[in-house]
């Protein structure tokens, strides 16, 4: 994974993270994320952000920062976790033309 620099002609200097590539698409130049054993841009890709290209003056290529792999991992989820309703569908309706189903929330 690579970080790019991308020297823009308003003299601001624009910094495009998580990017293995990049390519023109029309009057755009896109950065993508290729993924983890493809080196080719495909239908797979991940479009990262996209500049004009007649505004890039420069794209430099930069190594990406390391990250630490032990590092603790950050609490997404409250502990203990919400609880959530459940849910009930109805899809007893025998109407072939047009079939509905009706969503019931309750807390269980």
């Amino acid at each position: 994974m690579w970080n790019w620099n991308v020297a823009m002609k308003s003299g601001e200097t624009v910094k495009v993270e998580g990017a293995d590539a990049y390519c023109p698409e029309g009057p755009l130049t896109t950065f993508f994320c290729t993924g983890s054993n493809r080196q080719t841009i495909d239908s797979w890709s991940t479009r990262i952000s996209s500049y004009r290209t007649a505004d890039i003056v420069t794209i430099e290529r930069a190594k990406a920062e390391a990250i630490e792999l032990n590092a603790p991992a950050i609490e997404a989820v409250p502990d203990p976790a919400p609880e959530r309703p459940a849910i009930t569908i109805d899809l007893t309706d025998d109407s072939f033309a047009e079939r509905r189903f009706s969503v019931v929330g309750g807390a269980s």
